[in-house]
Formats: structure tokens, C-alpha cells, sequence
């Protein structure tokens, strides 16, 4: 398994539509996505928001940032924030 964190500077402002955005359409394609586990959109706090995506696998991953949905959605998500970074987590036990 892997967990993908997508760490979002969102303002204020715009939370309450990227929180829609990620529960009408972003969640629903991922979890279409083979070898999709979860999905979650955190508050960090102090921090920002963070998007967490858990897959079976780098394959499954590279499916994914491949699929026709993710080319689609991939633009509007990434309107929500000025910055963008991406870590890739595996779990050790």
C-alpha cells in the first residue's frame, strides 16, 4: 500500500467548495480507480488542508495520475491553491 498526501494552501474563502468539489467528484472518480483504498481531505492544523489518497500500489498510483478523470479534475483542484506538494508515504510494518 501506499499513501499519497497532498498537502493545499486553500483560503478560507474557497473550503467550503473545495470540500463539495472533493465529495461530488473528485472521491467518487478515485474511488472507480483500481486498487483505490480511501480518500480523505484533512484539516491540518496550523497547516492547511491535505488531501490523503491510499492505494494498493505505485502502479495503481501511476494509474491513477494516467486515468481520464484525473487529467479532468487534476486542473480544478489544483485552482484551490496557490501551492501544491505531493509526498509519497509507505508504510513500514
Amino acid at each position: 500500500m501506499i499513501i499519497r498526501q497532498v498537502t493545499l494552501k486553500v483560503s478560507p474563502d474557497r473550503q467550503a467548495e473545495l470540500v463539495t468539489f472533493f465529495r461530488d467528484e473528485y472521491r467518487p472518480a478515485m474511488s472507480r480507480q483500481p486498487g483505490f483504498l480511501a480518500a480523505r481531505l484533512l484539516k491540518v492544523a496550523g497547516a492547511g488542508d491535505e488531501l490523503q489518497i491510499e492505494l494498493e500500489g505505485e502502479e495503481q498510483a501511476a494509474a491513477w495520475r494516467a486515468s481520464p478523470d484525473h487529467v479532468r479534475l487534476s486542473p480544478r483542484l489544483k485552482s484551490f491553491t496557490p501551492s501544491l506538494a505531493v509526498k509519497v508515504l509507505s508504510p513500514l510494518a
